[in-house]
Parts: structure tokens; sequence; C-alpha cells
């Protein structure tokens, strides 16, 4: 029997935007997931190879070759260090089949994000700024901007059509020619900047104007009340541990339990009182030292 995946790995960007349409980032992680394991596979052309890393996940897609283009977009955009959160198939099937909530999401982005902080490692000491800015597909603190997307003629028709717009690839690339639609020439084609197309398409596309949405929800998470809730329910219903003794910042972990993490706990204060001792101890020596006009071995 062949083996089967349980888990899928995907970075963390990915995010962006699920609070609007979460089962369409299910579907970008799924396609995502899929592309990257066809890569390590060694028979067949490229179609083939991802017809079977489908098989590999039981993903049967409606149109393979747009998942594939869809998938190799978001592997091609991802930068070097970005981290990657494992989630298991069965979660991502219900969210991607089953209506959800904002709270629903919530609590679904906020587990990715401590997954992908987690890596392979047991536990992990970080902060709620951390957590709220992986719960929005960023890599690091919440004012970091979202990485800047650069669309081909092709990938832009994909974009503006999917967002509501309607447009055709002969449209856009007439719209660049003719000075229109701002664009550089690359070796490729063209490479249009997201502001850059999104305010062209509002104007000559049909698209809706884009919301604010997303900055809207990160202000909401990062109010207190609204990111303990979503912390509170991660511990109640989804087996996270979380413990805190008074310092900066509180320990995650899906696998130890509350008391190995205050083991934890205590064991770094005692490491980092003992390491401000040493080297409180370090400049008294060479303070002495230097009013005694001695040197310091």
């Amino acid at each position: 029997m062949d083996k089967k995946a349980e888990y899928m790995n995907f970075p963390i960007t990915i995010l962006q935007g699920a609070f609007k349409d979460i089962r369409e980032k299910v579907d970008s992680i799924m396609s995502y997931a899929t592309y990257k394991h066809s890569l390590g596979l060694e028979f067949g052309n490229e179609s083939q190879r991802m017809k079977e890393a489908a098989k590999f996940f039981s993903i049967t897609f409606g149109n393979i070759e747009r998942a594939m283009q869809k998938a190799k977009e978001i592997h091609d955009s991802v930068k070097k260090g970005t981290p990657f959160a494992s989630v298991r198939l069965k979660m991502l099937w219900d969210y991607y089949n089953n209506p959800k909530k904002e709270a629903d999401i919530a609590c679904f982005c906020a587990f990715c994000a401590i997954k992908s902080m987690l890596g392979d490692k047991g536990y992990v000491k970080t902060n709620k700024s951390l957590v709220i800015a992986r719960m929005f597909g960023l890599v690091n603190i919440k004012s970091e901007e979202p990485q800047k997307k650069m669309f081909s003629a092709s990938a832009a028709h994909r974009f503006i059509n999917s967002l509501g717009g309607r447009v055709g690839v002969n449209q856009i690339t007439g719209a660049i020619r003719s000075g229109e639609l701002m664009a550089e020439k690359s070796a490729s084609g063209y490479e249009i900047k997201e502001a850059d197309l999104i305010k062209w398409a509002v104007k000559y596309a049909d698209m809706p104007e884009p919301d604010n949405s997303a900055e809207q929800l990160m202000r909401k998470y990062s109010m207190r009340y609204h990111i303990d809730n979503v912390l509170l329910e991660l511990q109640t219903n989804w087996g996270l541990k979380l413990y805190s003794d008074h310092s900066r910042g509180f320990y995650l972990s899906f696998t130890k339990s509350l008391e190995e993490l205050a083991v934890i706990s205590i064991e770094d204060k005692v490491k980092s009182k003992s390491k401000i001792l040493s080297q409180e101890r370090a400049k008294a020596k060479e303070s002495a030292l230097r009013k005694l006009g001695l040197s310091l071995k």
C-alpha cells in the first residue's frame, strides 16, 4: 500500500489575505505543497510529476495545469529564510470544505503562525507581536510590509480577474505599450508592480476598489482582548500549551506539558541571571585593575 501524506508544509506568506478568502488560501497551500513535492520526484515530465504528487496527497485538481502555474508563482516568490508551517491535511480540508467565521480563521492563522515559529523545535519563546505578524502572513514584526509582488502580463490577467475585474492579456500588453500601465521590460517579458497594476485595473478593468480589511483586522488583533481570546481558544481546544511567568514573552509548545515549559522558563532565567552576574564580575575586575594601574590578563 502506498504511503499517503498527513501534513502539508507551506510558506507563512501564503496567509496574506486569508481573512478575506480562507478557501482560496487553502487551495493555494494545496497547490504549492503538491508542486513542491513534485519537484523531488524523478520520473515523468512536469505534469506527470504533478499528478503523481497529487495522488500522494489524495488530491484531485479540476485543472492541474492551472494549479501548477499558480504553485510556480508562489514558489518563485518565496524569499530565502521565509518560515514554513506544517498543518494536517485533515485540518486543511475542513477549512476548504466548511464555512468558517472570522474567529475560526483567526485561530487557524494563529495556529499556523505558531507552527511556523516552532518548526522542528519542541518549544519556542516568542511574543504576541510576532504571533500577530505571522497570522497575517508577515515574516517579522507587524510593521513589516507584505512582500511586494511583480506580475507578468498573463499573471496580471489572472490576478485582476480573481479580484472581480474583467480584462484580457492583450488589453494589458496594449496598456503597457501605450504607457497607460507602468511596467518594466525584462528578458522574459514585462514585470508589473502590484500597486501599479491595482491602480490601473480599478480605472480600466472594472476591478472593485481594494479594501483595507486586512490592516483593520491586524489592528483589531493587536488589541490585547482579541489576541488573548485567540490564544485562549488555542489552549482550550487546539492543544497549545502556553507558559508565562511575568517576563517578556511566553513559551509555546504543542508537545511539552506546562510543567516542562515552567522548568525551561526557570532554567532560562537562572542562565540569564548567571550570565549577567558573570558580566558584572568581569566589569568589576577590569575596573579594579584599571584603578591599580595593572593590565588585564
